[in-house]
């Protein structure tokens, strides 16, 4: 009992002494100062403190503990975390916690202890601070510095920061609503600088200089390519030559590039003009709402007059004007047809659409009446006035073996034409009228009685009664209007009845009547656009 009592009491009367408990020592340095028993050699004694040892329930149990306690928990097979010990998880060293009334873990690590007296070390003749060692205390290799300089400066990776942070390397930043703002609060702008040094060696030409990439998750994939930006060096290494292209959609190849030259292309890499679109380009109209307009500038010598095609601002259905294919001469002007396709054509193109044809071929000229040699059975027979002979006609728009004229372009026409018979009708000593028309049918398509007359003469005979030298011509004249891709036909038009056989004359043919039979017939057919 003596010898339990006796180490109490020197503790007791060394605490009443000094204020201070040291124990295997006589002059402890702190307020309790224990030291080893054996502090080095090859004793199997064991040194330490040995902290309270609890299990769960116990220390959820424990009451009015105070701030700092520090215990280990062996068993976490008791008890439940609740209360006090919600955050007791797993074995280990536990302190209670004042601020929170709780027992929080003592932090662990299984970081080996940097062997250096500080991580950072004062560089004062580089004006830095700098971390000198790696974790495991070995110095650090050249471009994994870490260094603040006194100005404010941060490298990592250099120990000589350019700016105020300077990294030599890559970086990532990743949040789930990332955002890097780049403010320029003084008066000078903000920029963002891409640049390719190449190793120390120049561009060459096609080199990739520098790209801003667009990426997300598609199809259960991160990182997959939607849109990019991207620069390409196009010099010999001594100047400046880039492009600039942009992709969308994933592609490869440019959608929109602005080439060295300051060419931009869309749809196409490789514009020859300051902008070339391949495909169709539309003008809306903006937030005024009026119709959209592109507008050509004067030379700046001149001024800054300009011209503007513009959209019609009432359109009942969509416009498509195709541009000319062929070139435009010296006083020509732009005409269109129906369908908005334009060509260019002489103001007055009477030279170019003129068409004068006569005839002196008597077979194209005879023509039977289908009921001659029938008395008093009536005659009703149109028939095309054929041609032999093209007086001009420079834009071949007469078919000579058909007698069709196809009209080039939309406009007003004037018509001639007229038939002259032959100069010895012999029949007509018998003192015979011959009823003849002479009609210019549109669009008749190989029937003389197709298509639209638009003009004719119906009141003129053929000859005069018993005057048989005398010729009479029969003549049209007129303007019209037409289209391009009308046709135009002369159509003789024989119309009345065959003459008893005992007639000796009247308004009628005679028996056996044949149409212009002599070889002076002659036919004229004139089409001359205004």
């Amino acid at each position: 009992m003596k010898k339990k009592l006796l180490p109490m009491v020197v503790i007791f009367l060394s605490s009443l002494g000094y204020a201070q408990v040291g124990i295997n020592t006589e002059t402890p340095q702190s307020t309790m100062d224990i030291v080893a028993k054996n502090s080095n050699g090859t004793s199997t004694l064991v040194d330490g403190l040995l902290i309270p040892r609890v299990d769960r329930e116990r220390a959820v149990n424990m009451a009015s503990v105070q701030p700092s306690t520090l215990i280990y928990v062996n068993n976490i097979a008791t008890g439940s975390a609740i209360g006090q010990g919600s955050n007791i998880d797993t074995i280990g060293f536990y302190y209670f916690d004042g601020i929170t009334s709780k027992w929080s873990k003592l932090a662990t690590s299984t970081a080996t202890g940097d062997p250096t007296p500080d991580a950072f070390i004062d560089d004062s003749t580089n004006t830095m601070v700098k971390l000198g060692a790696t974790s495991s205390g070995a110095a650090r290799v050249a471009g994994s510095d870490f260094v603040i300089k006194d100005n404010g400066q941060v490298g990592v990776g250099t120990s000589v920061p350019l700016q105020q942070l300077d990294v030599r390397g890559s970086g990532r930043f990743e949040s789930d609503n990332v955002s890097l703002d780049m403010i320029s609060a003084g008066t000078a702008p903000a920029n963002m600088t891409l640049n390719r040094n190449n190793g120390g060696a120049n561009l060459s030409s096609d080199n990739l200089v520098g790209y801003v990439d667009f990426r997300g998750r598609i199809n259960n994939m991160d990182n997959s390519p939607l849109s990019a930006i991207v620069s390409t060096y196009k010099g010999n290494g001594t100047n400046n030559l880039s492009s600039l292209d942009f992709r969308t959609s994933g592609n490869g190849t440019s959608d929109m590039l602005l080439d060295s030259s300051g060419n931009l292309g869309i749809g196409t890499a490789f514009p020859a003009e300051k902008l070339e679109v391949t495909g169709n380009v539309s003008l809306k109209p903006g937030s005024s709402g009026l119709a959209s307009s592109a507008k050509f500038y004067e030379s700046t010598v001149n001024g800054t007059n300009t011209v503007s095609l513009q959209a019609p601002a009432n359109l009942s259905a969509n416009r498509t004007i195709t541009l000319p294919f062929n070139s435009p001469i010296n006083g020509y002007v732009l005409t269109t047809n129906a369908s908005g396709v334009t060509q260019w054509g002489a103001v007055n193109p009477a030279a170019a659409t003129l068409a004068s044809i006569s005839l002196s071929n008597e077979s194209l000229g005879s023509t039977p009446i289908t009921n001659g040699g029938t008395n008093n059975t009536t005659v009703n027979q149109r028939f095309f006035q054929k041609f032999d002979t093209t007086v001009t006609d420079p834009n071949s728009r007469f078919n000579v073996g058909t007698g069709t004229y196809t009209v080039g372009q939309s406009g007003i026409y004037l018509i001639s034409a007229y038939i002259m018979p032959n100069s010895s009708p012999d029949r007509n000593t018998n003192g015979f009228f011959y009823p003849v028309n002479l009609e210019v049918r549109k669009n008749a398509f190989g029937d003389p009685s197709g298509g639209s007359n638009i003009m004719d003469n119906a009141s003129i005979r053929f000859a005069t009664p018993l005057q048989a030298k005398i010729r009479y011509s029969v003549l049209v004249t007129g303007m019209v209007s037409l289209n391009a891709g009308d046709t135009l036909n002369l159509v003789v038009f024989l119309s009345g009845i065959n003459a008893p056989a005992a007639a000796s004359g009247g308004y009628s043919f005679p028996t056996d009547f044949t149409y212009a039979t002599v070889s002076d017939f002659k036919a004229l057919f004139s089409v001359t656009a205004l």
